[in-house]
Parts: C-alpha cells; structure tokens; sequence
C-alpha cells in the first residue's frame, strides 16, 4: 500500500551531474579557461510554481479529501534551481540548467486513474494513474542529468525527494507498478540522450554555447507540449517536418521531437504493463485509513 501524492506538492530537493562551463573554479581560473567539467556536482532545489503550469493532476474534489491528486508523470518543469557544488562552484552552465532542467514523478498506482483537469499545459481529459507517496509523504523523483565534454549527453535518474501534503488516501501499490514506473522513466531518459545526442544545434552556428543551449531548451519544450495536446500523432508530424527540412538544422529538429515520441512509445508499454500486472489487477485499494 503507499499513499497518494497531494497537489499541490510542497517542494523537493535533489542531486545530478551536468557539465560546467568556465569559468568556474575559484580562485579564477588561468588565461584560457580549462576546458568544461563534463559531470559537476549540483544540488536541485524545486520550484513548485512552475509544477503548476508543466504538472498534471486532477482537481480537488470530496472523493479526493478536498485535495487534488498529482497524476504520474507529473513533472515540476524548467526553472527549478541548480547550484553548482563541485568541483565548480560558480558557471555560466548554472543558468542553462534552469532552462532545460526537469524534476518528475515516475512511480504510478494503477489500482486508481483520474482524469487530467489541472495543468496549464496538459491535454485535459483521460485516465491517468495517480502518483504515489510514501506514508512519510515523501517519494523519489527522477531528476535531469547530464555527463560529457564538449557536448553534454543527457538522461535521468532518480536523485530528488519530493515532498507531499498529508493525506489519509490510501492506494494499492505493486511490482506491475514498480515496473510500470521503470520503464516510463526508461524511455525519458532514451528521449534525454536522444534530444542531447543527436539535437545539435537547430540555430545559427555563430551563436554562443549558452544562447544555443538556451534556444534548443526553449524547442524541446515547445516540441513536448505540441505532444502534450497532439500525442504521439503531432509528434511523429514534428519528426517527419524535420526530416523533410533537410540539412544539419532539419536533422536537429527531427532529433528533437523524435525524442518525445520515444518518451511516449515507452509510456504506452508501460500502461500496458501497469494495467496488466500492476495493482488494478488486484482490485481497487481501500481508499481511505
């Protein structure tokens, strides 16, 4: 059994790597700088605000405690704050980290599904699982990463805690579930190495490393939302159009909305396997304590 995770979420703090670009080591460093720290240190402080225009949850109802239900997936979105601990302390890369960053629930209870009424940038509708949280109100989320020199290759793994409300709403939670929850935050992170592999630079090449990692970030978001309302069908329309563009800046494009579709591929098997092995088919949990 585990509880479930209450909107509004009450804040979260992390760990993940991510390259550091110069400079960054003090004293200052030597003319030229080094070349950039391909994993730092950065601790991840959430910012619940975004979480309310990237999240998805289901409204507050009195089946819900009078409180909303933060639904799987639910992510806390970009501008969540990254300070570098080591061995850098203060980078320019600190700045693109709230660009692209992203903190996520990834473990589901397929045992009860809602529908999607809150989240400025969420399709509404459909049956989602709900998220779980430990009976401490806390849960592990999958938080960004990112490892490499020049070029950062990006993933995820789940280094954050995040932090719930109280409730009394109890949910079953199984291994189909645990599994569920895997193979979602599987293929997010296929899409992570995807977009950072194989993006590039969609822009012009004489912008700066900061300007086109800040301007490939604020594509992949526009490109993940298309999806959040399109599905999987925009999001195969979005790879074709990047194909059918041709040159190095049509094969960044496409690499960037192939991402999501991967991301979404991995989702429908993992409701599949949540759905068939996870805790509804067990029966409905007892829904209060």
């Amino acid at each position: 059994m585990a509880r479930i995770s209450k909107y509004l979420p009450v804040t979260g703090l992390g760990y993940d790597t991510h390259q550091a670009l110069p400079p960054s080591i003090p004293p200052p460093p030597p003319t030229p700088n080094p070349a950039p720290i391909p994993a730092n240190a950065y601790i991840v402080v959430t910012n619940c605000l975004m979480g309310a225009i990237f999240g998805k949850w289901s409204q507050a109802s009195v089946m819900t405690e009078g409180m909303g239900n933060i639904l799987w997936q639910y992510d806390w979105g970009p501008l969540q704050y990254h300070q570098a601990v080591t061995p850098a302390v203060l980078t320019p890369t600190m700045a693109v980290k709230l660009a692209n960053s992203s903190v996520k629930y990834f473990l589901p209870s397929f045992s009860v599904k809602e529908r999607t009424d809150g989240g400025a940038l969420q399709a509404p509708g459909g049956q989602t699982p709900v998220a779980i949280s430990t009976p401490a109100y806390c849960i592990p989320c999958q938080d960004c990463q990112g490892v490499g020199a020049p070029s950062e290759i990006g993933f995820v793994l789940p280094t954050s805690v995040c932090f719930q409300v109280p409730s009394t709403r109890w949910v079953g939670f199984n291994f189909g579930d645990f599994a569920a929850g895997l193979i979602g935050m599987a293929g997010d992170a296929a899409s992570a190495f995807i977009g950072s592999k194989f993006g590039g630079n969609v822009f012009p090449s004489s912008m700066n490393a900061i300007a086109s990692q800040l301007a490939g970030a604020a594509l992949g978001h526009a490109i993940s939302i298309a999806g959040n309302f399109g599905g999987p069908t925009a999001q195969a329309c979005l790879t074709a159009a990047g194909v059918g563009w041709g040159g190095s800046g049509g094969t960044s494009f496409a690499a960037n909305a192939f991402g999501p579709l991967v991301s979404s591929g991995a989702n429908w098997v993992a409701g599949q396997v949540g759905d068939t092995w996870g805790s509804s088919a067990a029966g409905p949990a007892n829904p209060s304590s």
